[in-house]
């Protein structure tokens, strides 16, 4: 599905730096889409994170910038995704989800509808189970690797 998307990656803890962005494109990372992420969204908030950017703890992702999940907070951020890997294995090969609530701007909110998001099951499979293997990688580290999203 063309569009946004998020890159996650695993990077040595502590190595983050906004300078790397070029080297961080050209790594091995999974690229999901905006919508799935936000359809996820309320659960992924469950799990604890860093904001780089703001040196700040926080909770889920960073749309539109870094976060990091150290290897302290993967198992939490792992079990989510895990759910959702289980939860999609069972849809049809199409994948359709309800989307946000759209509407034509200067017109009533009423003649809206929601959006109809439609994904290839087994590239949904596919970019989960890595990101789930990416997790184990992480917690098998010791706390020498964590994972680096990097928002649209």
């Amino acid at each position: 599905m063309a569009g946004l998307n998020h890159d996650f990656l695993v990077i040595e803890s502590g190595s983050f730096s906004l300078d790397n962005y070029d080297l961080y494109s050209k790594s091995n990372l999974i690229e999901i889409h905006d919508d799935l992420l936000g359809y996820f969204a309320d659960s992924l908030s469950w799990a604890s994170s860093y904001n780089p950017c703001t040196e700040e703890e926080t909770v889920g992702l960073c749309w539109y910038g870094p976060t990091i999940i150290e290897a302290g907070n993967i198992d939490k951020f792992s079990s989510i995704i895990s759910g959702w890997l289980q939860i999609l294995s069972e849809a049809p090969d199409i994948v359709a989800l309800k989307g946000g609530w759209t509407w034509t701007e200067g017109e009533s909110s009423e003649t809206g509808n929601y959006e109809k998001l439609s994904f290839s099951k087994k590239g949904l499979v596919d970019k989960l189970s890595k990101l789930v293997s990416f997790c184990v990688a992480i917690k098998e580290s010791g706390g020498s690797q964590c994972l680096l999203h990097l928002g649209i």
